[in-house]
């Protein structure tokens, strides 16, 4: 009789109970959850910097909602009421260029994940995007960006910018390399912007900026056809950046004398300073370096942790260089502003440094190999077990950081250049390649294991007679192993230059 007055007591409760959580559920807000994966095809971009924005279409509220990815490109957006989005996709390479992607819609339905996946814009499509209607296909890709006043950072319109590279291909008759220096320019529009089209793929491009009569300093840069395009914004100020008369000047004093560039040097000052550190690839502070502004008066070396400090600089777009021994020169793009203090830090990777070897009564299968070893003492040499021993797995990077030459890119797209030619010569984009006697070659044409010795002259002013005239960018004298050499063709870097 008791337990089943419980039970009658309890039913009422119950009922209750089920009834205030059908109420909570009607009450509760229909929600759901979006996610997916960004994917970025170019290793020098993080995928990190990208943007997902989702705002509600059927809204009159225009709130929105951002989430970056993961260093995966993964991401997740959850309790998002129900309904349907504009989902927009943003990078910094788009924003530099003033480029958005059209929002794509989707459908947030209750209790359920929703699923977006993009890939960020690369090669044709930024290509196609900065230079609308034109057809620049591939080994073409484009430069953009903005011009601006250092003083007042404004744009400058009516401003010129300057592009400059060198072209090499052989001459079918002598099949001999020939170098010719290319050019272009386009002039920025009323809000300081510029875009140059169908610029040669991977080739070392020099930027300039000009107007009324004064120049930014050259900024290098290349852009691989993957990336399709890059971004570079230039400034001058009128007050001190170098007149065009002056760096002419000096151009033709450099020619006169190359083998002492800094010297030639102007000695521009200004009210802007730069400040930061000198580290190591391994976070190490490099002390001792010297760390100037090319073409400005002040220089200072970094102290015991790798901090620096330079005052008096010229304002704009200027080259910070930083030299210490045993590690390569490092060139970085900076901009600077008067009565303003800019702080840059930078990385130097280690040099490996490998002096010159001197055998006796050794015998190989090179003759002239050895005798360039005994006879030419600014020459660097790699022998056939030093190559094997460094387990290279394409013959360019034999070259990272050795031998005072810089390796640049991948596969075919690889090159080597001086890293000496690189500051005295700055349209210089690949070292004169050397294959069992044949000049122009390309450096990964063979594998590191057909090598049979390495002479590499940086400097081209103690280059062997033979070679004089084409070693501005450097020579790479490379001897196949005679069990595996094979016949090389006659091909080497060739371009269409600009249309």
């Amino acid at each position: 009789m008791f337990g089943v007055m419980r039970l009658r007591v309890a039913m009422p409760l119950l009922g209750s109970l089920l009834f205030r959580t059908a109420l909570l559920d009607a009450q509760r807000p229909a929600v759901g959850a979006l996610q997916g994966t960004l994917r970025e095809r170019i290793d020098s971009r993080s995928v990190r910097a990208a943007s997902v924005s989702l705002v509600r279409a059927e809204s009159e509220s225009s709130h929105t909602v951002n989430v970056r990815p993961d260093a995966h490109g993964r991401y997740r957006v959850d309790s998002l009421p129900t309904g349907r989005y504009l989902i927009q996709i943003s990078s910094p390479i788009l924003d530099s260029l003033d480029l958005s992607l059209p929002p794509e819609r989707i459908e947030i339905a209750d209790g359920t994940v929703s699923r977006f996946d993009a890939n960020l814009p690369a090669g044709a499509t930024l290509r196609a995007a900065v230079c609308p209607g034109l057809r620049l296909g591939e080994g073409k890709v484009a430069v953009a960006g903005h011009a601006l006043d250092a003083d007042t950072d404004r744009p400058l319109p009516g401003a010129d910018v300057v592009a400059t590279w060198m072209h090499i291909y052989i001459d079918r008759t002598t099949l001999k390399p020939v170098s010719q220096r290319r050019g272009a320019s386009v002039r920025t529009g009323p809000n300081g912007e510029y875009r140059m089209c169908g610029l040669p793929a991977d080739a070392m491009l020099s930027l300039q900026l000009q107007h009324g009569g004064r120049a930014s300093t050259i900024v290098r840069a290349a852009v691989s056809d993957d990336e399709g395009a890059a971004v570079r914004d230039l400034s001058l100020s009128p007050r001190t950046s170098a007149t065009t008369a002056a760096l002419d000047s000096v151009a033709r004093l450099l020619v006169a004398d190359s083998r002492d560039a800094t010297r030639a040097e102007l000695q521009l000052a200004g009210t802007a300073s730069l400040a930061g550190e000198v580290r190591s690839l391994t976070g190490e502070p490099v002390a001792d370096a010297e760390v100037r502004v090319r073409d400005a008066r002040s220089s200072t070396t970094t102290d015991s942790a790798g901090r620096y400090t330079l005052s008096a600089l010229p304002s704009g777009t200027q080259t910070l260089i930083v030299r210490r021994l045993g590690y390569p020169i490092a060139e970085v793009p900076v901009e600077l502003r008067a009565d303003r203090s800019v702080s840059r830090d930078v990385l130097l990777p280690r040099s490996v440094v490998l002096d010159s070897v001197h055998v006796v009564g050794e015998r190989t299968s090179y003759p002239e190999f050895e005798r360039n070893r005994r006879t030419h003492a600014f020459g660097q040499f790699l022998t056939a077990e030093q190559i094997d021993e460094l387990r290279a797995p394409e013959a360019a990077d034999l070259f990272i950081n050795v031998f005072g030459f810089s390796a640049l890119g991948r596969g075919s797209q690889a090159r080597v250049v001086s890293n000496t030619a690189l500051v005295r010569h700055r349209e210089c984009a690949n070292a004169n390649i050397v294959i069992n006697g044949a000049e122009g070659q390309s450096i990964n044409q063979v594998l590191p294991n057909q090598i049979g010795g390495i002479e590499a002259y940086s400097d081209e002013a103690f280059v062997p007679a033979r070679f004089e005239g084409r070693a501005q960018c450097g020579v790479i004298v490379i001897w196949l192993r005679k069990e595996r050499s094979r016949p090389m063709p006659p091909t080497g870097l060739s371009g269409n230059g600009y249309p």
